[in-house]
């Protein structure tokens, strides 16, 4: 399985590209909603998504996520089923925080301000994050105050419902706010790469396909 991670990125269509890209938001977003209510995240998945905002010059997406797709697999497994026809009232939250991501992804590629404060930032971080490591509470909370500076300022934020006793613990917040930000650096490639709402709509087959064909690099 590990070759064929390594390899996934030099036989990648554009359609693929998009469907990890798509993939890692949904998986942001999936966490998102877990810490509201209590739940955790895994170290190694969480290095994954924060290692994607160092990620300024990858040759290819699997590259943006160090080409482990199986970190990924939360969010695809949620595409597949959003993606299918039916009743997805079960997913009603974590869908509501999927496409609040998308949507601020959109406001990121019309506005060269935020996108030059937001990589400014992060590369002043990048030093921080190879010395004490991806998932170091610290890191966490260097990049939690950049989306709270940045994507916390504006007037249409991300809203998260859950327990507020959790909600209300200052690592948990810190948690959520960086997975965010992890979420729109995901959306902004998603859409970098040509996607866009209407994808998820008017070509479903076609993105359900491409989700489908990374299910053989997580199973």
């Amino acid at each position: 399985m590990g070759a064929v991670l390594s390899h996934i990125g030099e036989t990648m269509t554009n359609q693929m590209e998009r469907a990890i890209a798509l993939a890692a938001c949904a998986t942001a977003a999936y966490y998102v909603q877990r810490l509201s209510i209590g739940k955790s995240i895994k170290d190694e998945r969480l290095d994954v998504l924060v290692g994607s905002l160092f990620k300024f010059d990858a040759p290819n997406t699997a590259a943006v996520y160090e080409n482990q797709i199986l970190a990924l697999k939360e969010g695809a497994f949620l595409l597949g089923h959003l993606l299918k026809p039916g009743n997805h009232q079960q997913y009603k939250q974590v869908t509501r925080i999927l496409y609040s991501l998308l949507h601020q992804a959109q406001r990121l590629k019309n506005s060269s301000r935020i996108r030059n404060d937001v990589k400014k930032r992060l590369i002043e971080t990048q030093p921080q994050a190879e010395l004490v490591g991806l998932s170091h509470p610290q890191l966490i909370s260097t990049i939690a105050d950049i989306y709270r500076q940045t994507f916390g300022k504006l007037r249409h934020k991300i809203k998260i419902a859950g327990s507020v006793t959790h909600l209300q613990q200052p690592y948990t917040q810190a948690l959520i706010r960086t997975l965010l930000l992890t979420g729109i650096r995901s959306a902004y490639l998603w859409r970098q790469l040509g996607g866009n709402d209407w994808h998820l709509i008017l070509k479903k087959k076609q993105a359900q396909e491409s989700v489908s064909e990374l299910f053989k690099y997580i199973q």
